[in-house]
């Protein structure tokens, strides 16, 4: 781990955009903000790690989430996208008119493990509210034949609500289906909840503890900023956070790491609360069943030609190549890395007067302040991840 640490802080000196990784953060982003690269580019990463085809989706990239106050930590993501699934009942054709199986939604449920988007209702009540307000209605309409339809009203929780205890007439019956049908047509016209996905690249070695918690706390900000006030909890969409690494951070050799919440007296029981965390280790074992997620993450590693090795990286290849031979990205490219070089040689004249220790706090401090991703302060000034995070 330590050697792996130290060859990462090495790693700092000047790459020709031609040599430049898909691990690499200047080509990452790049790939994911260029409108003739983004899109493909996310579909190739999602399907290739999800094992399915992907519905519509919308990309941000490096979108800022602030803290929950404006004296608390946020955080910034490298790649978020949100998925939508919306199909209209005409033979399995989506609302942009591209043809899709039938069978896509079983899959997806599938790559999730039983994580559904829904969960079961229960938000603190709020859901239960709505559904005795449905009832309630349907109660009151009920009561305005009561006398003529049944024997004996009951009273249920302090509502007036007025349940049959007779026979009942075939009215009744047709009351019932006509609200059941209003009931199944409103939940049809409710607009999906989409999944959302926040891919991350880091080049840096970090802690087991601080990795996990990490993961935590990306993911709580991404909870908290997808809920509107008033809303359902099952409104919330479920959420997989990938971390792709290029070392192992929990030293089991392994290339994928799944990673979601579990009831420790009921193993085998599934904990549904739509929250998954992916780590993957680009220099992992590949699995027999990780076959083309093994084939992507050696390419992101080492982004060359020989490393093609089925039509998804071809693709991606091209579209690499695209952005590599455009003179644009070459000129952002050459601007980015003067202002690193700018950025070091301040830190070392301040270093000179100041003590150098101070001096790359200070830096990472105007650079926390900036929304610069900690990944990339830690690579300008050398502190440590725990370091930067605990700058005040």
């Amino acid at each position: 781990m330590k050697k792996e640490e130290t060859k990462a802080k090495k790693e700092t000196h000047f790459k020709r955009l031609q040599d430049l990784n898909l691990m690499d953060d200047f080509l990452f982003h790049v790939m994911t903000t260029r409108k003739e690269t983004r899109e493909e580019f996310c579909r190739i990463l999602l399907k290739t790690i999800l094992k399915r085809e992907v519905g519509t989706i919308r990309i941000m990239s490096q979108k800022a989430v602030p803290g929950i106050g404006t004296d608390r930590h946020g955080i910034r993501l490298d790649l978020y996208i949100e998925e939508r699934t919306e199909m209209e009942h005409d033979g399995g054709r989506e609302k942009d008119g591209s043809e899709r199986e039938e069978g896509n939604a079983a899959e997806k449920k599938g790559m999730w493990n039983g994580v559904r988007k829904s969960g079961n209702g229960e938000g603190g009540g709020a859901d239960g509210k709505q559904e005795g307000s449905a009832a309630e209605k349907e109660s009151v309409r009920e009561s305005g034949h009561g006398d003529s339809i049944g024997e004996g009203k009951e009273q249920e929780s302090g509502n007036e609500r007025v349940r049959e205890s007779g026979h009942g007439d075939s009215s009744g019956e047709g009351e019932e289906q006509e609200s059941e049908k209003e009931r199944q047509e409103d939940s049809g016209n409710e607009e999906e909840v989409p999944e959302i996905y926040d891919i991350e690249v880091n080049q840096y070695v970090m802690e087991q503890e601080t990795l996990a918690k990490r993961l935590r706390f990306y993911q709580s900000l991404i909870d908290a900023s997808l809920l509107s006030g008033g809303a359902f909890y099952k409104k919330l969409p479920s959420v997989m956070v990938i971390l792709i690494l290029p070392y192992d951070p929990f030293g089991g050799g392994r290339m994928v790491y799944t990673i979601r919440n579990r009831i420790k007296e009921e193993p085998l029981r599934q904990y549904e609360d739509g929250a998954v965390k992916l780590v993957l280790n680009t220099k992992g074992t590949m699995e027999a069943s990780e076959r083309e997620v093994s084939e992507l993450l050696h390419y992101m590693q080492e982004t060359r030609e020989e490393n093609v090795t089925n039509p998804e990286i071809k693709h991606l290849h091209e579209l690499v190549r695209r952005i590599k031979s455009d003179r644009e990205v070459s000129r952002e490219y050459m601007r980015a890395w003067e202002k690193e070089m700018m950025i070091r040689e301040e830190g070392k004249e301040e270093g000179r007067e100041e003590g150098s220790e101070k001096a790359r706090r200070k830096i990472a401090w105007n650079m926390r302040k900036e929304g610069e991703p900690v990944e990339k302060i830690i690579r300008y000034t050398q502190l440590t991840e725990k370091d930067v995070m605990d700058l005040k």
